[in-house]
């Protein structure tokens, strides 16, 4: 009652919006609790309606009353384009990229097409739709190549496609304008390494390693490279410098790999599942299904694989190329597990085409 009283006095109060909103919740009235949080939004409580709304929405019935209350203003306020924006990012967050794409749709018509545009091929990338994302990263014309977030999606984009020339172009723009962060240097040694250009690649990595003498990744790449050109000395320092930085890090890819190539194998696989017991994500799954493929331990290495996939790993150009694979990639579970992410992610781009409203 009190915050319906100050709301009487001031209807743009965004604590009474807030705090009523909690009543509303502690009564299931979710309907209502929306209302009020959405009007707190618009009226200039942004950033912690969204922290609450990112939070809440993990509740089935909740996140109902909120895709309906936001449909609803889309439909009634259509000029205000922040609906549309607020329903993409949540569904974002949430690894919706579907919705989250057919969302932005609604909004690359208007003054802040640009944005969500670049948000759009984001997801696309997310889903291991590359080919996509680069139509609509080629759509935007208000950004210039050296805006620093764009160039990124860029380089990804066209290295998910397989596009390595531009892909390095990308790289090498992005090194133009922060050639203090190691990280430009990093991705186009990586893409120097999938076009067999090792010397360059080498020079990269050595640059990256320069610039962040810290950052093992660096020089696991790095010695990878002196591995397959049998310069074993190099490659094992590398190696080594990677265990000194990373051992006593649970959270380290890195030093699992490292391990495993100055032949210490059981350590790997030692701290291979103890990563894993941190953090069962996608990534660590298709580091996993690498580190097994290595050892040839294939029924482990397809597990983990398919774990990864099904927990949302979509980079298909990357895994057609990683030497890493070679040991699984003919078998018949193998290439089952892709086509079937394939076919699904042909599903889901015909979905994004689907009117929301």
């Amino acid at each position: 009652d009190a915050y319906s009283t100050a709301l009487k006095i001031n209807s743009k109060n965004t604590e009474a919006l807030i705090y009523r909103s909690y009543e509303y919740l502690h009564e299931s009235n979710h309907e209502a609790m929306i209302n009020d949080m959405l009007d707190a939004f618009i009226y200039g409580a942004r950033e912690k309606v969204l922290r609450d709304l990112t939070y809440l929405q993990g509740q089935e019935r909740i996140a109902k009353a909120l895709y309906e209350g936001l449909d609803k203003r889309i439909k009634n306020e259509p000029n205000e384009y922040v609906w549309n924006r607020l329903a993409a990012v949540l569904n974002k967050q949430r690894s919706n990229f579907v919705d989250a794409i057919r969302y932005y749709r609604y909004d690359i018509d208007k003054p802040s097409r640009a944005v969500s545009s670049t948000l759009m091929a984001d997801c696309y990338m997310f889903m291991g739709a590359c080919k996509e994302a680069v139509e609509t990263i080629d759509t935007i014309k208000s950004l210039t190549p050296f805006n620093h977030e764009l160039l990124h999606l860029k380089l990804r984009a066209s290295g998910g496609v397989g596009d390595y020339d531009k892909a390095i172009l990308n790289a090498s723009r992005l090194i133009e304008v922060a050639p203090e962060l190691d990280y430009g240097y990093y991705v186009r040694g990586l893409f120097f390494r999938n076009t067999n250009e090792l010397e360059k690649a080498v020079d990269d990595f050595s640059m990256a390693i320069d610039i962040a003498p810290k950052a093992s990744y660096n020089y696991l790449c790095r010695g990878t490279i002196y591995l397959s050109q049998g310069k074993i000395e190099l490659a094992n320092a590398d190696f080594n410098r990677v265990i000194e930085l990373d051992n006593n890090n649970p959270n380290s890819n890195s030093v699992i790999f490292a391990y495993f190539y100055l032949g210490n194998s059981e350590e790997a696989i030692k701290r291979c599942e103890k990563l894993l017991a941190i953090n069962n994500d996608k990534g660590n799954n298709y580091d996993a299904a690498c580190l097994y493929s290595l050892l040839n331990n294939k029924e482990k290495a397809l597990d983990y694989f398919e774990e990864a996939m099904e927990k949302g790993y979509r980079d298909f150009e990357h895994l057609a190329k990683d030497k890493d694979l070679n040991n699984i990639r003919n078998e018949r579970r193998f290439i089952k597990i892709v086509d079937k992410y394939k076919s699904l992610l042909n599903k889901e781009l015909k979905a994004t085409l689907e009117e929301i409203i």
